[in-house]
């Protein structure tokens, strides 16, 4: 599948006559040399869909432990058949890639399944690390499988945003590639990346990727699925402005939640609503929406849904000039967000009770407020939070 997508690679490998000086014998030359494992792991590494992979993504392509993927890569580059420009990470040439593809299977079908071992590990991880920055909601993500080789160390929300920023082209691609045959995969990687594309201002992404999920649901008739995705690619919507696209979206996603059991994102998709018609100067409906998430949140015992409704509804009470109900709604977040241990929810908070402070000549209290808020969305990656707090300090 890979030459296919770039047709003149594979004819560059047998450029000239000559055999003897043909890039396809030069190769040839290293690789017939190797021994069956180091052999295996180089055609097996060439379906990575990233530029590089580390340790645990060889481990989980060629199925082995940690420790033996290690020696097939040492052999490897004693060969010169992988590079290894960054540490702890290696790629093959492009050249190489296309020749790994050529190679034969000794297995029937070993490259599925190393890309399906490849996809549950990359998934496995993803969700690790978006729980280390988001645990609050750990309990609306997907079930994820087990990953197939060990998880790389993520012991802080900097190693955890590190792993995700430098693997999220890969991770697109992958789902992209994964949509005919494991449909299942771009559903569950959107649940799981959800929050961290949509605090981290990652719109393009996020769009490409509840669109893939939203066409894999419909693939597998799967109508919660298809909600959850709805409600993705209409909050996107909604974050670029696009009201009238985003609303519709939205509001769809809502009547195919309630009946399809989805209530996390039925709730989720009438807060955006409420949200939505904040932004477009329509208070009292969307006072009427925040009230009615409200309900479906506490009916599912959601706190941190919960939290985050009633810091709307501060909002809210903000644009209208309220400002004594506003400070006390954002109080009621904050101590709703510390308990259920929401660092996301509650930067967003802190900012929002900053500016009301600000606005009822509290000034040196929002300045703290819009400090906490910052520290607390650069330890989670928010990078648009991180924006809304430094505008606040200036």
């Amino acid at each position: 599948a890979e030459l296919a997508d770039e047709p003149g690679r594979t004819g560059m490998l047998a450029a000239g006559d000559d055999p003897r000086t043909s890039v396809e014998s030069v190769f040839s030359w290293s690789y017939l040399r190797l021994a069956a494992e180091p052999a295996r792991a180089f055609r097996l590494l060439a379906v990575h869909p990233g530029p590089d992979a580390d340790l645990t993504d060889v481990a989980a392509l060629t199925g082995s432990d940690p420790r033996d993927a290690r020696r097939a890569l040492a052999a490897l580059g004693r060969a010169h058949l992988v590079e290894s420009a960054r540490a702890e990470r290696w790629s093959l040439h492009n050249l190489l890639r296309a020749y790994a593809v050529n190679r034969p299977e000794e297995v029937p079908g070993e490259r599925a399944a190393a890309v399906g071992r490849l996809l549950d590990q990359h998934l496995a991880v993803a969700a690790a690390a978006v729980d280390v920055l988001h645990p609050a909601e750990r309990h609306r993500r997907p079930e994820v499988p087990a990953a197939p080789a060990p998880l790389p160390p993520l012991p802080d929300p900097a190693a955890a945003g590190g792993w995700l920023e430098s693997r999220l082209d890969a991770l697109l691609t992958a789902a992209g590639a994964a949509g005919a045959t494991r449909p299942e995969h771009p559903v569950r990687l959107a649940g799981v990346l959800d929050r961290y594309l949509l605090t981290g201002g990652r719109r393009t992404e996020a769009l490409a990727l509840h669109t893939l999920a939203l066409a894999a649901a419909r693939t597998r008739g799967d109508a919660a699925a298809e909600a959850r995705a709805l409600l993705g690619v209409g909050t996107t919507q909604l974050q670029w402005g696009r009201f009238d696209d985003g609303t519709r979206t939205v509001q769809r996603a809502v009547d195919l939640a309630g009946p399809a059991g989805e209530h996390v994102a039925e709730a989720r998709g009438v807060a955006n609503l409420g949200v939505a018609l904040r932004l477009l100067g329509r208070p009292d409906e969307a006072a009427a929406r925040f009230e009615a998430a409200l309900t479906l949140y506490r009916s599912r015992a959601d706190l941190t849904g919960v939290a985050r409704t009633i810091t709307n509804l501060g909002s809210l009470h903000g644009d209208c000039g309220r400002f004594a109900a506003a400070i006390e709604h954002f109080e009621r977040s904050l101590a709703l967000f510390a308990a259920t241990g929401d660092p996301g929810g509650e930067g967003e908070a802190w900012n929002d009770l900053g500016m009301a402070l600000r606005s009822v000549g509290r000034l040196a209290e929002a300045e703290r407020a819009h400090r906490r808020a910052l520290a607390l969305f650069r330890a989670t990656g928010a990078r648009l939070g991180e924006g809304w707090a430094l505008a606040g300090i200036a």
